[in-house]
């Protein structure tokens, strides 16, 4: 009976100590995915470079006609509102991709890479209205991320059009436009 006592004790013992080694490695896994999770301006992220800052300038970098198609393709495909133009603004202390056409806007974050240069369009998400009043509006119907990190897919709001028109958010798997 004692030399069972004994086993149960060691056994507890080995359970133990190998539940501990369990939770150092699971705790090493944990702050590894936290590393990963952080978002990096890829392609693969769903951000595309669209332009760079030259002196303070915005500087349209991609090809203008390939990121206009490229969006009537995948985002606006089966609807007559197209878009035939776009342009990079700064508003506040942010940058905003905007394609217009005459009865659609379609905006996308944009953000600075880490060297503060290029242009990086978050493109899997998009805020687009065509109310004609909400269409004129500086903040209306734009990406904003006020709680979590910009440009993160499905993550984020559209900010309201001030006349209450409809603003609608796209989220996509793969990126609306192509560069």
């Amino acid at each position: 009976m004692k030399n069972l006592s004994i086993l149960m004790v060691m056994l507890m013992l080995v359970t133990i100590s190998c539940s501990n080694e369990n939770s150092n490695e699971e705790g090493v896994n944990l702050e590894d995915s936290i590393k990963k999770s952080t978002v990096e301006l890829t392609k693969a992220n769903g951000w595309v470079k669209i332009g760079k800052l030259d002196n303070d300038r915005i500087v349209l970098t991609a090809n203008k006609q390939k990121l206009i198609n490229s969006l009537n393709q995948n985002l606006l495909i089966g609807q007559e509102d197209y878009v035939n133009d776009l342009h990079i603004d700064r508003i506040k202390d942010s940058y905003y991709l905007f394609f217009t056409g005459e009865k659609i806007r379609v905006a996308f974050y944009v953000q600075l890479d880490k060297g503060n240069v290029s242009l990086m369009a978050a493109a899997k998400t998009s805020c687009s209205t065509s109310d004609p009043g909400c269409i004129e509006e500086q903040l209306g119907c734009i990406p904003e991320y006020p709680d979590n990190p910009p440009g993160q897919a499905g993550i984020g709001t559209c900010t309201k059009c001030s006349n209450g028109a409809t603003c609608t958010k796209t989220v996509s798997g793969d990126p609306q436009i192509d560069p």
